[in-house]
């Protein structure tokens, strides 16, 4: 006796497929120490005059993280001591500093975020992650705007982020949950390196959330014209004791058109056993019970066939063992 006739219903005939702006210390906004804005970044550090060059020191909050020579730049901004233009070291040190405040600046990371997954039928593709703003992390939808992109730099979409609630990030995200995007898009057929850039609103600036490329998952086994047709048929378990039951799970999706069948193919213990058994539904999750007289290892593969006879796709075999 089949395993597939002992079940009854192999293919189920219903059911569904399965800094942070790094807050600038509040020296920076004290009358001693003026916040100069955009000119901490991109000076020309060498055709400034000492006092400019001392206000940039003292204004640019990033400045004061130089520890190596923090002590001398806080003795500079807090004590007055206006650089005398005899005074090289003194100098050297603020173009230093302000120099690597600039770079500092530029690179300033202002999100956080993931790009958690992408699938792609060849016909729509899916993507999601997460990311927020690290700066004002409540005005995250405000502040940040995400763009899909490949390796050459091509917009593939550009989701909404704090478009879905993400319990799982709140905490590093200043406890503002609504920080997830996702999106759809036209399918990039696989194998196309794709990176999520985090878009700062008020400058422009792009920070890649991932560094190494995520690739579209749930490969296509199936072409039909210039679209994929994909299936897939898989067991729950390898191995099922005498008695326990096991899930089989029939997926498709892709370009499978409404009349679409599945024809079942297998083999137990080697030996064909099913040879093409129609079934009129391309998608369901059903049990099996391993019942007395149904021990054996077994092999399921499925051809989705549409309406006129054109073949959609075979999806590749699933095996178990009944004990």
């Amino acid at each position: 006796m089949s395993l597939e006739k002992e079940s009854t219903a192999f293919l189920p005939g219903a059911g569904e497929p399965p800094g942070a702006s790094s807050g600038s210390r509040q020296e920076a906004s004290s009358p001693r120490r003026p916040r100069l804005g955009a000119l901490c970044i991109g000076a020309h550090l060498s055709d400034l005059p000492d006092a400019v060059l001392l206000g940039l020191l003292c204004g640019c909050p990033a400045v004061h993280h130089v520890h190596r020579v923090e002590s001398l730049i806080i003795s500079i901004c807090t004590e007055g001591d206006l650089i005398g233009k005899d005074d090289m070291m003194k100098r050297a040190v603020l173009v230093f500093a302000v120099g690597l405040a600039a770079s500092t600046s530029a690179h300033a990371q202002f999100a956080i975020g993931g790009f958690d997954r992408a699938t792609d039928n060849g016909f729509v593709a899916s993507y999601e992650g997460w990311a927020c703003s690290t700066s004002n992390p409540a005005q995250t939808q405000q502040l940040i705007s995400i763009v899909i992109e490949d390796g050459a730099g091509r917009v593939l979409a550009q989701p909404g982020v704090g478009t879905s609630v993400r319990q799982d990030v709140a905490q590093v995200c200043g406890g503002n949950a609504l920080v997830g995007w996702s999106t759809v898009a036209w399918g990039t057929l696989g194998g196309v390196p794709l990176y999520a850039i985090a878009v700062n609103n008020q400058t422009g600036a792009r920070q890649p959330l991932n560094t190494t490329p995520l690739y579209s998952t749930i490969p296509c086994n199936g072409t039909f014209g210039s679209v994929r047709s994909c299936c897939s048929l898989a067991f729950s378990s390898s191995s099922v004791p005498a008695g326990a039951t096991v899930t089989l799970a029939l997926s498709s999706w892709g370009y499978i058109p409404a009349g679409s069948i599945s024809y079942l193919y297998g083999t137990r213990n080697g030996v064909p056993d099913e040879f093409g058994s129609p079934y009129y539904v391309t998608s369901g999750n059903f049990s099996i019970v391993n019942s007395p007289g149904l021990s054996g290892s077994y092999e399921r593969r499925v051809t989705i066939v549409g309406p006129y006879g054109e073949t959609l796709c075979n999806s590749p075999s699933t095996a178990t063992v009944f004990q």
